[in-house]
């Protein structure tokens, strides 16, 4: 399923591709390993320039068996060259947002279970993580599987993880996507009895927190997309390019945060 957020990043890098004279070939593997195989194989048969990765998938083994310039979003092949926002900042962020604007003292970790550290937004969590521990306030913790985040149950995974964890008062969820959905969730008005309202803050920037009005941490998408077009056109051409490039995040408050945030 195409979320938000690569949709953003695919407009932006067909764009960049464009203005730089290139055609993008788009192949999605669905989280399928074996598919991912068969794409990458069936791009390299056909002499692409090079291949921008943005993969959840663990193996690495393909991308280190070509001659291909590669060129990673958002995931680390070691040897290859990656273009990721700084998750960790991000979490961060989001912690001082919590404790330290909103007043939390007991805050939820609440995201998409990580299945590898190759996978740069698992510093989102270790940061926030960090940040809360150095605060006195370590916070709990409650994992989804990936499939899951549009899924029906969702609603029942934020009644689970709040009755499992009652002393919370304040979430961290590690999208947007997700964010939207805890808010949808607490605003029900028989849940909102029950758990009241609590500051919550998404990750990501897209444009669902906005709709919703939901404190976020916003990635430069676009420029990360542009960026990473960038970069791999410079491999093309044989230029040295740096190992990591990790782009500035950003708060934005909107009125789930903050210190006009009202607690029920």
């Amino acid at each position: 399923m195409i979320t938000l957020f690569f949709g953003i990043l695919t407009a932006a890098i067909e764009e960049a591709c464009y203005k730089s004279g290139y055609k993008l070939f788009f192949c999605t593997s669905g989280g399928n390993p074996n598919r991912e195989r068969e794409l990458f194989k069936m791009l390299c048969a056909n002499n692409v320039a090079g291949v921008l990765v943005c993969s959840r998938i663990t193996d690495e083994s393909l991308y280190m068996q070509t001659d291909v310039p590669i060129v990673t979003i958002e995931r680390m092949i070691e040897d290859v060259p990656s273009v990721s926002c700084d998750n960790y900042k991000g979490g961060v962020l989001a912690a001082q947002e919590l404790l330290l604007a909103s007043g939390c003292k007991s805050p939820l970790l609440f995201g998409n279970r990580i299945i590898s550290n190759q996978l740069p937004a698992s510093l989102r969590y270790k940061g926030f993580q960090d940040a809360c521990a150095r605060n006195g306030s370590p916070c709990s913790e409650y994992y989804i599987d990936a499939e899951d985040l549009f899924g029906k149950n969702l609603g029942e995974d934020v009644y689970k993880a709040l009755k499992q964890f009652p002393e919370t008062d304040g979430i961290f969820a590690t999208s947007d996507v997700l964010a939207a959905r805890i808010m949808n969730t607490l605003n029900d008005a028989d849940e909102a009895d029950t758990f009241g309202r609590i500051p919550v803050i998404g990750f990501d920037g897209v444009d669902i927190s906005a709709y919703c009005e939901i404190s976020t941490i916003a990635q430069p998408i676009r420029q990360m997309g542009a960026l990473a077009v960038q970069i791999l056109i410079q491999r093309i051409n044989g230029q040295i390019v740096p190992e990591r490039s990790i782009l500035p995040v950003s708060l934005i408050r909107r009125k789930t945060s903050g210190p006009n945030f009202v607690k029920a």
